[in-house]
């Protein structure tokens, strides 16, 4: 036999990898048997690919009499009457049990390759409506996911506050997560945002067959974004597929050949055999159905569930998937063990305003990094994402060739870009995301954001180090000196940190506190009590806007230092007044006017009880009159205002914008109904209407005469 020299094989896979919103997850595999044991062993490794396994013929013609089919209970008689006879054929079903159950190796052009006993199912037994799938490399990082989600069991040892895992450092500067086993499951499923036509709903379906069809006493169930896309999941993706498998695969059913509602694994009441001690003359079959639901979050509210598929739940608008999440996730549970799995997949280019947002409240519960106490996700999920780079293109080898891939994704975004398409090279960039960003950001485009501008931009800020992240501290009483410290965990992000004699600049007037040649306008957008529409904990919004320096920058916009946000916080403080003194230390820093949203008056009236009402900004209103209470109400027509202020700027200045938090928020915001959930957008906004409107607080408050707009605000800039 010819040597040939082969590659060693993986040690490990990363899943969640190459995207930079998303941490990655190492996944351990198998040590690989002998060489000699492997699929394609001695072979030249430009001829080993994946290959199905060859049916034996006498298997085929078994399954049939006379050109009439035979019932499964009747070939498993033949079978188990003539052991010799069909030794051959009995040793190969066993060993396509083996593998089904325990994996398969094969050597792939060169490398040997290991996929789990689901993915040898699905290559070998599950077919598609063109037939046998593909071997893909994408797949296989796909099905040992799943095998990995499925059988996990470990939580991290050290968590923050918030249930995040808290890494550690070797020697090295290596950083890594102390973890121990909890000794049962921890994780009931996936959410898969997923390309268009890449196959996840057969892959779930195929899932669903093969777990069920070897489970006693167990339900499944599908789910869609209403009844008649559950029913074509069934039928399109379930039914043909388990018409086709082979009889040593294929439980006995009690229901028809061809399900249209239900498939019930159950021996039938048309036994033909009755011969004592035989498979064919036990007394039930598995006992177990799958079945398909409407969209209701309740249809399987109180059923015990093996497997469930909850399908394109990005576009399901009458129904609220995370509610329905809450509910089948208790139908997985028993006795506080986890005893089902769940996937739950969209395809992200077809996400519609409703759900697309409760899919990405979804996934925001699902971060494997961030657990409760008892080692879960708040979803009880696990976030699934793989770039469109891998799958797009792929050679004959079935690897994928990522560069090509991310070239022909480009080119067609360019295209679109070329043209002035704005909205369809927003569509193709959520059709064939490249990061796990890009599945929920493209319906800002129709609220005016120029996101391709956005997404060069922050192309270049992920590889910067534009901004600091940390908190502002008083050295003394609420009258002293605020300075800026870094921390990683702050909740402030400057991308300006003022010298010590240019910071706290401030004198009294009258008993109240005004802030020293204004040069930054700062807004604020108090959080609520309750919750917003997304069903997530309102957050305090904060930014600082340095105003335009006329003397400095008179060139090109491109080089200006000024006309750009410096500042930005979003986050949930415990009391209003935290968020306020939060609020107030950023202005007394900058020595920034407040313009603050007045529909919550928190920011302005904890200001004014402070002592700092003079750092309260007014607008002078339409008819050049001095509105009489400081900030802007957020009325329909003033978040019109808002948004098209936020649109321009981003048209006009998106080039040299230092925060990356801010241009996120501009891209996810899908309609203007959603402002509640956009906590910095909105105090973002409300600067730039400050530094439009604002009258710079020297005017006596009760004064409402005419004012020449222009008079006070060149002057008082200066």
């Amino acid at each position: 036999m010819i040597k040939y020299k082969y590659n060693a094989a993986q040690r490990y896979i990363y899943i969640n990898d190459d995207d930079h919103e998303l941490v990655p997850i190492q996944i351990w595999l198998p040590k690989p048997p002998a060489q000699d044991l492997i699929a394609g062993y001695g072979l030249p490794p430009e001829k080993q690919k994946w290959v199905i396994p060859k049916i034996p013929d006498r298997l085929k013609r078994l399954e049939k009499n006379n050109g009439q089919p035979r019932s499964i209970d009747e070939i498993w008689q033949i079978l188990e009457s003539n052991p010799v006879k069909y030794v051959e054929e009995i040793n190969f079903i066993k060993l396509q049990w083996y593998h089904r159950l325990y994996g398969y190796w094969f050597y792939n052009n060169g490398t040997p390759t290991y996929i789990t006993g689901k993915h040898y199912y699905y290559l070998c037994y599950y077919k598609l409506d063109v037939g046998a799938p593909q071997y893909r490399d994408r797949d296989r990082k796909y099905w040992i996911g799943i095998d990995f989600f499925e059988n996990d069991t470990w939580d991290f040892c050290k968590k923050d506050k918030d249930g995040f895992a808290i890494p550690e450092y070797d020697e090295h500067g290596k950083k890594f997560f102390s973890m121990f086993d909890r000794g049962k499951r921890v994780c009931m499923g996936d959410v898969y945002p997923k390309f268009r036509r890449e196959g996840a709903t057969f892959r779930a379906q195929c899932n669903n067959l093969e777990v069920m069809s070897r489970t006693k006493n167990a339900l499944s169930g599908i789910q869609s974004r209403d009844g008649d896309d559950a029913k074509k999941v069934f039928l399109k993706h379930l039914v043909p597929a388990f018409k086709k498998l082979p009889f040593f695969f294929k439980p006995l059913y009690s229901n028809s050949t061809d399900p249209k509602r239900e498939i019930t694994f159950d021996k039938s009441s048309q036994s033909v055999t009755q011969k004592t001690g035989s498979i064919s003359a036990i007394d039930s079959g598995l006992e177990t159905s799958l079945n398909f639901g409407t969209g209701k979050e309740d249809d399987y509210d109180g059923y015990k569930l093996k497997f469930f598929h909850d399908d394109e739940i990005g576009k399901c608008v009458d129904y609220d998937v995370v509610k329905r999440n809450n509910i089948t996730r208790d139908c997985m549970m028993e006795s506080g063990k986890i005893i089902g799995y769940t996937s739950k997949t969209s395809t992200v280019g077809d996400m519609e305003i409703g759900g697309g947002d409760a899919f990405k409240t979804l996934c925001d519960q699902s971060n494997f990094y961030q657990r409760n106490e008892n080692g879960m996700t708040s979803s009880g999920l696990y976030i699934f994402f793989i770039n469109s780079k891998e799958g797009y293109v792929i050679d004959q080898y079935g690897l994928s060739d990522t560069a090509e891939s991310e070239k022909q994704i480009n080119a067609i975004r360019k295209g679109k870009l070329d043209v002035n398409d704005l909205q369809g090279w927003n569509e193709e960039v959520r059709k064939f995301p490249l990061t796990y960003r890009e599945c929920f950001t493209s319906t800002a485009a129709g609220m005016g954001f120029n996101i391709y501008k956005i997404e060069q931009r922050l192309n270049i800020l992920r590889f910067t180090n534009a901004t600091r992240r940390g908190n502002f501290i008083r050295t003394g009483d609420i009258n002293s000196k605020v300075v800026f410290n870094d921390d990683i965990n702050g909740r402030f992000v400057l991308s300006e940190v003022l010298p010590d004699n240019m910071a706290n600049r401030k004198y009294m007037n009258g008993g109240v506190w005004y802030p020293t040649n204004i040069k930054y306008i700062a807004g604020g957008d108090p959080f609520r009590m309750g919750e917003t529409e997304g069903k997530k904990r309102s957050m305090g919004g904060g930014a600082v806007f340095k105003l335009h320096d006329e003397l400095n920058d008179t060139g090109d916009i491109k080089n200006w230092n000024s006309n750009r946000f410096v500042c930005t916080y979003l986050y949930r403080t415990g009391t209003t007044d935290e968020y306020c003194n939060d609020m107030l230390m950023m202005c007394q820093y900058y020595g920034a006017m407040m313009f603050a949203e007045s529909n919550v008056s928190h920011i302005n009236d904890t200001f004014k009880k402070w002592g700092y009402g003079g750092y309260l900004l007014y607008a002078i209103g339409s008819d050049g009159k001095l509105r009489s209470t400081p900030g802007q109400h957020s009325g329909e027509n003033s978040k019109q205002e808002l948004m098209l202020a936020l649109a321009n700027y981003v048209e006009l200045h998106c080039e040299r914008e230092m925060h990356m938090d801010l241009l996120m928020q501009c891209k996810e915001i899908p309609s203007i109904k959603k402002m509640t959930d956009f906590d910095l957008l909105t105090a973002a906004g409300l600067c730039i209407i400050g530094a439009e409107k604002g009258c710079w607080s020297y005017l006596d408050k009760k004064e409402t005469k005419a004012i020449n707009l222009n008079d006070w605000v060149r002057v008082k800039i200066g």
